[in-house]
């Protein structure tokens, strides 16, 4: 069901939007985005946190802050998680939710995070949201009161804030990637950002004009495809936390390149597939012989001591194609 807002909580969405989109670096974030969710949704202390699900570690920002390190070093030592973080863990599409919405009173001031932590900054209410979720950490802000419980009215209105917080987010872990591969690879460089689903989510403008020259439009959005045999591409870097990975865009390489014959590509290409050197001297009309000594005089070219080496070789500089993927 759509959420429906009152005419004056829409305005303040609309605003809260706007100064979303002028932050420029993920970095800035946290402290852009607190201070405008207070003026949404009125709060004690509203909190960025950053839990790294793998160590338990809690970090993160609070306005108006109240001594955030030790907050956050307050929550890491607890010995089991706070109930709404649980509750995130399960349920990491979670809408906005209360403290009240996942345990009663009674569990709540019986919890080790309200008896070693939130009582003394005086919380007894709240409700939070995850923003971003990975296997290995959670991105949650949380809303903080002693008196009052949340209403269904600002959960809505936080409902409705929390899918530009995650756009905003979208947008600027973006730009931190692209910035990050224009750092790696230089700004003349060809490079492809994507995706865990193999998703493209960015294209450097060298590598869309190298793919236009081989027929092929590349946009956001679209799932990478296989690459013009013209070009390669190379994993260069990855970011875990986001699941995005950077790959290098360029021209595939010659054999000649690499110092190989015709004769000893072809022999090392008719392997990739993993057929026996009986049936892929067969397919080149060779005997298992020759085939044998193209096999050996190719790995010592390229240096390596045997098939998968000279392979994996092959598959750096994009010579093998669609054979030994």
């Amino acid at each position: 069901m759509a959420t429906v807002l009152a005419a004056r909580e829409l305005r303040a969405v609309l605003d809260f939007s706007a100064q979303l989109q002028a932050v420029e670096r993920l970095a800035d974030l946290p402290e852009a985005l607190l201070p405008a969710l207070l003026r949404l949704v009125d709060a004690d202390l509203v909190g960025w946190n950053d839990i790294d699900l793998s160590t338990g570690t809690f970090d993160g920002y609070l306005h108006p802050d109240s001594n955030s390190a030790t907050a956050f070093a307050e929550l890491t030592e607890l010995p089991e998680d706070p109930p709404l973080l649980l509750h995130f863990r399960n349920h990491p599409t979670s809408a906005p939710t209360r403290i009240s919405d996942v345990c009663d009173r009674r569990s709540w001031h019986a919890s080790p995070a309200y008896v070693e932590v939130y009582r003394q900054y005086r919380i007894e209410q709240q409700v939070g949201f995850p923003v971003t979720t990975t296997a290995t950490r959670i991105g949650a802000i949380a809303f903080n009161r002693e008196h009052r419980d949340f209403s269904d009215a600002e959960r809505d209105v936080l409902a409705v804030a929390r899918r530009h917080i995650e756009i905003a987010h979208r947008r600027l872990v973006r730009g931190a990637a692209r910035e990050a591969a224009i750092d790696a690879l230089g700004s003349n460089a060809g490079w492809i950002l994507v995706d865990a689903s193999g998703t493209v989510v960015d294209v450097g403008s060298a590598a869309g004009t190298q793919l236009r020259h081989c027929g092929v439009e590349l946009e956001p959005g679209q799932q990478l495809p296989e690459l013009p045999r013209e070009l390669t591409a190379q994993r260069v870097g990855s970011n875990s936390d986001d699941q995005l990975t950077l790959l290098a865009i360029g021209p595939t390489a010659e054999p000649a390149a690499l110092g190989l014959t015709p004769r000893q590509y072809q022999a090392l290409r008719a392997v990739a597939a993993g057929a026996s050197v009986r049936i892929a001297a067969r397919q080149l009309d060779i005997s298992p012989q020759t085939l044998a000594t193209h096999l050996r005089d190719a790995y010592a070219v390229l240096g390596v001591s045997g098939r998968i080496a000279a392979l994996n070789v092959l598959r750096e500089h994009g010579l093998l194609g669609s054979a030994g993927r």
